[in-house]
């Protein structure tokens, strides 16, 4: 299986069961280099716009962590957890995947049933 539909099969599975509304903050903590805290910022920006990105959790927060496994690399989010083999350590790629992951487990998509 590509990548590619590999990462959407894995966002889809991350968002399954979840409520259709994207919270107004998410707590986000990065540990390791790549990707970057910045650049998973700007990435979830871009696909949650009306969320609030922030470093320190409220009692009401969403987490959202990402760990750098060097060859790889894992996000957990609401308790799921997926990791993600990645040998070339494409940082951009990193924080742009994580973000696309994030944004389908907390806004997944409204999917009518076909008539």
């Amino acid at each position: 299986m590509p990548a590619s539909r590999l990462l959407v099969v894995c966002a889809l599975a991350l968002g399954a069961g979840r409520a259709a509304a994207a919270p107004s903050r998410v707590a986000l903590a990065v540990s390791g280099e790549c990707p970057g805290t910045t650049a998973v910022r700007v990435a979830l920006g871009t696909l949650l716009p009306a969320t609030v990105v922030v470093t320190a959790a409220g009692p009401e927060d969403p987490v959202v962590s990402i760990e750098d496994r060097g060859g790889g690399w894992g996000v957990t989010v609401g308790g799921e957890a997926r990791a993600i083999e990645d040998a070339r350590r494409d940082c951009r790629d990193r924080a742009e995947r994580a973000a696309l992951l994030i944004a389908v487990a907390l806004d997944p998509p409204r999917l009518e049933a076909a008539r």
